[in-house]
């Protein structure tokens, strides 16, 4: 890889724009070091930049390892957004349901919304400050897991009532982007078969919920999102060189 195209996928991995240039800038001085020894040591100008760069190792693999040093600070403004939307949400929801009603709300709708939109947020933060290194490396094995707690949610029946089945569906199914981004990093630098080989391992869970939508019907929304979030991953791999040089081939 040369040094130039090395240089830009490695800074497309990292998301702190101001820590990018700067990380940059010392990974840019090792390599001009180590290109001054090479050279020292008789090899040509070409070779000796060549073997330096081939010496930092997969730009995508050191551009997460630098990332996960240099984390992006919380996005207060956006979580603070996030909280004012949800909670309109929840009063035209509630408002919509009082009418319905004739004018009565039950508690345990109230509190049953506070519940799960508290989950929700406090996911936010698990999934900001989770290191996902152990996961990625462990990827078949969580995907093996996840294919029988899929399995077991959509057998139909298995988890009793209809809404416990509905809400266990809705849980396990947002996981299946991190699953995917698990597995496209598996598959980096592989080119247009890194993709095929991605697309297959995902085309299996969703072929389970395909058939599930037959004993959930009102789940069809989840898949969808999930289907168009997968897309947006696979998509956005290509951009940032995941799966190699060619991108504007590739994608």
């Amino acid at each position: 890889m040369e040094y130039t195209e090395y240089m830009e996928t490695l800074k497309e991995q990292i998301q702190n724009k101001r820590a990018r240039s700067l990380v940059a800038e010392e990974i840019r001085g090792h390599i001009e070091e180590q290109t001054k020894e090479y050279q020292a040591e008789g090899m040509s100008k070409e070779d000796a930049e060549r073997e330096a760069v081939r010496q930092m190792g997969d730009p995508v693999e050191t551009g997460c390892a630098l990332n996960r040093i240099h984390r992006p600070a919380f996005p207060w403004k956006l979580f603070v957004l996030a909280v004012f939307l949800t909670g309109a949400s929840m009063l035209i929801s509630l408002t919509i349901d009082a009418k319905i009603n004739e004018g009565g709300v039950q508690a345990a709708q109230v509190g049953s919304l506070f519940m799960v939109n508290a989950v929700s947020f406090a996911m936010i933060f698990v999934i900001m400050y989770f290191d996902y290194t152990w996961l990625f490396l462990h990827i078949r094995a969580v995907y093996a897991l996840y294919m029988i707690c899929l399995c077991l949610v959509w057998s139909g029946g298995i988890l009793g009532n209809y809404q416990t089945a509905l809400l266990a569906s809705y849980s396990v199914q947002v996981l299946l982007p991190v699953i995917f981004a698990g597995i496209i990093y598996q598959y980096r630098g592989q080119g247009f078969q890194g993709i095929l080989k991605s697309a297959g391992w995902i085309i299996i869970p969703f072929m389970v919920l395909a058939a599930g939508l037959i004993s959930l019907p009102m789940s069809n929304g989840a898949v969808v999102e999930n289907a168009v979030v997968c897309l947006f991953l696979l998509v956005a791999s290509v951009l940032r060189g995941i799966f190699g040089n060619e991108k504007k081939n590739t994608l």
